[in-house]
């Protein structure tokens, strides 16, 4: 199966399926794991152009919060800025808030995660990787360093 490497040049951590790519680093990922918005378009065929904030603007809050999660920051930053220029809704500027925080929070342990990975056995990262189970972000960079840890090294006989 071929294989795509993605580059988040970003600030935020970019998200590929259960996977997490830190800002500024890139990754190598089986095509199949790759949404079909980032993986290269053959030349002169284009995906068609998706604004997700002119279809989430005007919304009801109920349809806009099970989607704030996918949102990239950028169009979260977006969404949060056009709810501002308008007639803001608390409860959805309440959850674009949360969502951040959420983000800030993931972000902040995954780094922590990936100064710790490196000295821990793969029973702790499968033990750790229990714990974290709600944050996909975590469990997939958790996943990476046991497959990491459990490739045979070449050095036998």
């Amino acid at each position: 199966m071929a294989r795509i490497v993605i580059h988040n040049p970003g600030t935020g951590p970019m998200y590929v399926g259960n996977h997490t790519v830190p800002p500024g680093d890139s990754r190598d990922f089986d095509e199949a794991d790759v949404p079909p918005h980032l993986r290269p378009q053959p030349e002169g065929e284009m995906l068609p152009t998706v604004d997700p904030i002119n279809d989430l603007v005007g919304s009801p809050i109920k349809e806009i919060l099970p989607q704030l999660k996918a949102l990239a920051a950028h169009d979260l930053d977006l969404l949060e800025e056009a709810e501002r220029t308008g007639p803001a809704r608390k409860g959805l500027m309440s959850a674009i808030t949360e969502e951040k925080l959420r983000r800030a929070t993931v972000a902040q342990e995954l780094a922590e995660l990936e100064g710790l990975m490196p000295g821990m056995t793969v029973a702790e990262l499968q033990t750790h990787r229990e714990t974290v189970a709600e944050h996909p972000e975590l469990v997939g960079a958790i996943d990476e360093m046991i497959a990491i840890k459990t490739q045979p090294t070449g050095d036998g006989p």
